[in-house]
Order: C-alpha cells, then structure tokens, then sequence
C-alpha cells in the first residue's frame, strides 16, 4: 500500500514503517499525534464552515438589497415614464406584433372611453382608420400587420378614430416599432387629436375665400369707379385739350390750363390707386420691352420741360456714356417712378436745380446694373420722416399735406415696384438741405435696334387722312364728341356706331380703314364686337385694325382686348398723340396689308 506522504513523514519521524508492528510504544505517540490533528481539523473545519455561513447570509442580505434596489429603481423609472405618459395630450397605445392593443395612455383612453368594452387586448383596427402611405386606401387588418412586419415607420395625418354612433374624427397617426434584441416585438401608436385644428384650417379657408371675395369685390368696385371716372374725365380733357386749340385770349388759355392741370391731377390720384390696390393684392405684373435711354429721357424732358420753366427751376440730365443705347426691361414702371420722383422733386423745390442721373453699376453676362437718381435742391427730409416716408399714404408731415397736396401714395408705389425690379428704392436727405431718391436695377441686355421715333408735340391735319374713313363705336355722348373733335383734327373721316350691333350693320353696308372700338357699351359690347367680325373675316383675306378704347385700367385689360381680336389698346382719358400715332400706323398697316379675295 501507498502510505501518503505525510503520513510517511510521521512515520519516519517516530522511526516506523509501514512494516512495523503496531504493539510498540512509538505506535501510540503516533496516534495521540493523529488525534491531536484530527482533533484541529475538526476546529478549523468548524470555524471556516461558520465563516462560510455568515459571509453567505450576508450575500444573501446584500443581494436582496440590491434586488430591493434595482426593483425601486426600476419602479421608480416606470413610475417617471407612466406620469410622461399620463400627461401627454397625444394618446399613447402600445400594440403587439399582432396588432393588439397591450398599453393604452389616459388621453388615448378618454378618446375611447365611451366603448362599454376595454380596448386592450383588441385589434387597433377596431378603432382606427389609417391609409396606405402615399394613397387615399384604408388599410385592412392583414396589410397593417404586413406593414408593421417590415419594421417601417407609418405616419397619417389623415387618419380617424371611431365614435360610437358610427362617426370618425379625424386625428394624426404615427406608428414606430419595438425592437428587443434585434427583433420587432411590438409598436407604439401615438394619435393626435385634429379636430380643432380641423376647424382651423376650415376657418382660415373660409377666412381666405370670404377675403378673395372682398378682394374680387374690391377689384370690381375700383374697376367700376375707374370706369365711371374716366368716363367724364376723357371728356373733360379732350375738350379742354380741342379748346387749347382754339384762338384763346391770355385769360381763357390760363383757365384751360388750369382745367386741363386739374383734370390730369385728378387722373393721376385715380391711377395711384388702382396702381396700390393692384400691388397690394399681387396683381401687379411687370413687362419687358426694349427701350433707350435717351427715349426715355425725350419723353420726361417733354413732360417736365414747361413745369420747370414756369416754376424758374433748372432741369438737368446726366446720362453716363458708357450705357448701352438699348435695354430691355418695364419701361411704363421705370417711366412711373422716375415721373414720380421727378414730379415729387419738383413739387418740393422752390428754387435750384433738379437732376437725373443715369449710370451704369455693373455689367454682367446678360444685364446690365444701373443706377438712377434724383437730386433736388429743395426742403430737404428730417431723418424722423425719412423712417415712414414710403409707408402708403404718408408724407413727412401733416404740413407737407396741406401746404403740397397729394395722397401720399407716389413713394409707396414707387418702392413696391422697383422691389418688383429686384431693386430697392432709398433716400439721402437732410432738412432744408435737399434730397436724392436712388434705386439700382438690372435691366436685361438687347439686341434689338430701336428706330429713332418722331414726337408729335401738337395736333397736327393729314390731307392724304380725308380718304380714309374711321367707324367710331362709342355709346357716350360727350365721348363721341371728343373723339369726332379729335378725327376731324387728324383729318380723317368718320362714322359713329352706339353699340357693337350697330356697328356690324354698319359695316355691312361699306367698308372703313380702321375700328375705334369702346369696351364697354350696351346691347353688344366691344369685345363681342371684335369677336364677330373676326369670325367675318375668315376665308376672306380681310383684317381691319381694331383698337379698344375702355375706361379700365386693370391687369387684365389689355390681355383681354388681345385675345378677342383687338390690334391695339388705349385707356380713357384719351392721350391726343398716343390716338394720332396709333391710326396713323394702322391705317397705313390696313392699306398695306389687305388682300381682296
């Protein structure tokens, strides 16, 4: 047998063997040593299984503290996140892989409140109406499984939510899913109610109608005004302009004068406020023409030449040489704003000098940057008024008003549309110590070569005129008055026609080189008018010019007189020259062009 080493060593050290026999006395030293060890094991057994003992229990007590900790904790948490829940004015449902509802939040519960039965445990489905992404299809209960499957988010702000008495409201929807371990194993439906907002947007689109509405009111009410306006002021100017004609005294010309000057001025407030209800609702377009520079400043220095002298102030122009000689851009706005700060320049300055000045900024691939400015030498703007000055029916002060007149609408107006131009209209000024208004646009590059255009400065007779015959289709007296006045100082001959029905009578019965068209007019009015005899004109070769006279002077007007067949348009009051210069070319246009079939 294999003693174990210690014990050999006892052996060994008592001098025995495993071959000694046990009756020795060495034997029984051996086994009280043996006793002895035993005897210490058993103590030390005894003390580490007590050790073992204590330090389990207070494991034991330890991890119960732990756990007793962790579950507070996690209470505590679930508590937080239960009250976020409970507070939320969204409903909030959490839904298994399946579609069941396994949490629902007090908002969502309120809104499904009024079902005897508790929604957990049941399909969304039941409640809900969502829609296919992208579609105006409801989901059914197997493609909304289906879709959340894929793990994709799902939003509608379209969706419902079911009443009892078979109705939905209208909520927004969105569904997220939750993934544990890299798998989906449920959703979070979060609703919002959109009832209010609903009836919102239901307002605000009623708002928006009831407002397009007033705004179309108010368009048809200024286009009416402007109309009956003009109407008598077309008579009052032309006859004032006929008896400027005539062999006056020094008296009677300045009383025409002064008729004339008020008629335009009172043509000039009507303009200004077509002009701002126009912007003020969007309606404001800009063209593009080709123009000059030095045709422009032709047709101001023709306007301003007399005022100025007679007001003893100097008019200077400074056009740079580097400009280009055409342009292309709005010339009738750029033209409106420089009268009016040229106008407004004039006004304010009792003696010196006004100025434009016209320069190149920048030229760049296909524009050219320039800037236009008006200096005066007049009263001058505090900076206090300099902050409102373009605020719509403003002037510097009440003062201004009453010693200058106007309505305070020209600067406004003005900046609206150079802001429509990209640019932006500015003042430098100092009281009592003059001003200068300045704007900087881009005006496109053109290519096109304008012919230098005659002025026609007076009323002027054709005799070659007295062989061409003119239909005048016009239903108001004074009007026709004017106009006849007008074609018989142009020299031609002409007819007058009350309405457009008339006016087809007449032309059955012999032909006319040009139509004078009014728009408006009883029985048959100038559009119809135009309409008709273009559908004459078919097959025959035939095409008489047609310009329309209208009162109007909306966006709008001149598209509409185009598209039923007019060649040209003018607005009443009639511009003497404009008129001359229009039949002119169309007359000689008919007479070049007409073809007998």
């Amino acid at each position: 047998m294999e003693l174990h080493p210690t014990l050999r060593r006892q052996l060994k050290r008592l001098g025995l063997d495993e071959n000694t026999p046990p009756d020795s006395s060495n034997w029984q030293e051996l086994l009280e040593r043996l006793h002895k060890h035993y005897v210490g094991s058993d103590e030390e057994r005894y003390v580490l299984e007590r050790s073992l003992q204590v330090y389990s229990e207070e494991m034991k007590h330890l991890y119960e503290a732990l756990q007793l900790s962790s579950q507070s904790a996690l209470a505590q948490e679930k508590n937080k996140l239960l009250s976020v829940f409970t507070s939320l004015t969204d409903g909030v449902l959490e839904i298994d892989i399946d579609g069941n509802i396994l949490y629902i939040n007090a908002a969502a519960a309120h809104a499904l409140e009024p079902w005897q039965n508790s929604p957990l445990k049941q399909s969304l489905l039941n409640y809900l109406k969502l829609h296919v992404p992208f579609s105006e299809s409801n989901l059914d209960h197997d493609s909304l499984i289906q879709w959340l499957s894929w793990g994709e988010k799902l939003r509608d702000d379209n969706a419902q939510v079911l009443l009892p008495d078979g109705k939905y409201i209208p909520i927004s929807c969105a569904l997220g899913p939750i993934i544990t371990d890299n798998q989906i194993t449920g959703h979070v439906a979060v609703f919002r109610d959109m009832r209010l907002q609903k009836q919102a947007e239901s307002e605000l689109r009623n708002a928006k109608t009831l407002a397009e509405d007033a705004l179309k009111t108010k368009a048809d009410f200024l286009a009416t005004m402007s109309h009956e306006i003009r109407t008598p002021l077309n008579g009052v100017i032309g006859m004032a302009d006929l008896l400027m004609d005539t062999e006056l005294n020094e008296n009677q010309k300045n009383y025409v004068h002064t008729l004339s000057r008020s008629a335009q001025v009172l043509l000039s407030l009507i303009n200004d406020i077509l002009d701002f209800s126009k912007i003020e609702a969007g309606k404001m377009n800009l063209e593009s023409a080709s123009f000059g520079f030095k045709p422009l400043l032709q047709d101001l220095r023709d306007m301003f030449t007399y005022p100025f002298e007679h007001k003893k102030i100097t008019y200077n122009e400074q056009l740079a040489d580097d400009l280009p000689a055409v342009v292309s851009g709005d010339i009738n706005r750029l033209r409106q704003v420089l009268i009016n700060l040229l106008g407004n320049a004039l006004k304010f300055t009792a003696k010196g000098s006004v100025t434009l000045n016209i320069s190149p900024v920048e030229e760049g691939t296909d524009y050219w940057r320039v800037r236009f400015a008006v200096t005066d030498t007049g009263i001058g703007i505090s900076k206090e008024a300099q902050a409102k000055l373009f605020e719509a029916f403003t002037q510097a002060d009440s003062s201004t008003t009453r010693k200058f007149g106007g309505t305070g609408l020209g600067l406004s107006i003005s900046k609206k549309l150079i802001e429509l131009m990209q640019g932006e209209l500015a003042v430098s000024a100092e009281l009592g110590k003059g001003s200068t208004f300045f704007f900087v646009i881009n005006l496109a590059k053109s290519k096109e070569v304008l012919l230098e255009k005659t002025h026609i400065h007076h009323i002027s007779t054709n005799a070659s005129n007295h062989e061409k015959t003119i239909l005048l289709v016009e239903d108001n007296k004074v009007n026709q008055l004017v106009a006849s006045k007008l074609l018989q100082k142009f020299g031609y001959a002409h007819r007058i026609a009350e309405n457009g029905e008339e006016a087809l009578k007449q032309m059955a019965e012999r032909s006319f080189d040009a139509i004078l068209m009014d728009c408006q007019m009883p029985v048959m009015d100038g559009f119809e008018a135009t309409r008709t005899i273009r559908l004459m004109e078919e097959n025959t070769g035939q095409h008489i010019p047609i310009i329309g006279l209208t009162a109007n002077a909306l966006d709008g007007d001149r598209e509409r007189c185009m598209a039923c067949g007019m060649d040209d348009y003018s607005t009443k009051p009639i511009k003497i020259n404009e008129l001359q210069e229009k039949l002119t070319y169309w007359v000689q246009w008919f007479n070049t062009h007409t073809i007998d079939m």
